[in-house]
């Protein structure tokens, strides 16, 4: 008799339904899931200079987030625990967005370039960067941008920024601002 590694794993009902319910949801249209009622509607973590750190769920959030101008994000691996900071910049009007990888203790002046965002979706890595292509941080912010484009974050990743606004760079206090990332007036002009 031959064995096939088969094993049958018992499910309470309780189970059972909420196996089925998110099987569900996985099936719908990404525009009509209810991020929030899925992973909960995260609390700020409030860092010691007062800053209110705050989780991007949504993509069409996190890309709104991170094109606004002067963007600053940290990716972590909830599978890993492997975490990388971002900051993501717009210099003029009619400029590309450039990535730059944190690279050293210095939270505020430790940047890399690593690469450019050409008109909000085109991820190139830089020629000038001094980090190989082939490092984990580029690798992971290449594959995180093509599916952000997408409008697919993976459930085994988390996406928070700094409490600063994701345009003008100020600290954000108004809950709803901390939420989104921008602030009031800023969100109107992006």
């Amino acid at each position: 008799m031959t064995t096939t590694g088969y094993h049958r794993t018992i499910l309470t009902p309780e189970q059972r339904r909420q196996a089925r319910e998110f099987a569900e949801w996985l099936l719908m249209p990404t525009a009509d899931r209810d991020w929030q009622e899925l992973v909960g509607d995260p609390d700020p973590i409030v860092s010691p200079d007062g800053t209110m750190k705050a989780r991007l769920i949504e993509p069409a959030e996190i890309l709104r987030y991170m094109m606004a101008g002067n963007a600053t994000i940290t990716i972590k691996s909830l599978k890993t625990q492997t975490r990388f900071t971002f900051r993501i910049r717009k210099i003029g009007k009619d400029s590309p967005h450039f990535v730059s990888l944190l690279s050293g203790p210095d939270n505020t002046e430790d940047y890399r370039f690593l690469g450019t965002i050409f008109e909000g979706r085109d991820y190139r890595h830089g020629r000038r960067s001094h980090i190989s292509e082939d490092a984990p941080a580029a690798k992971a912010f290449e594959w995180f941008f093509a599916h952000l484009k997408r409008g697919r974050v993976s459930t085994h990743l988390e996406v928070w920024h700094e409490g600063r606004c994701g345009r003008c760079g100020r600290k954000l206090t108004v809950p709803e601002s901390v939420r989104d990332g921008l602030g009031p007036e800023c969100a109107g002009r992006v």
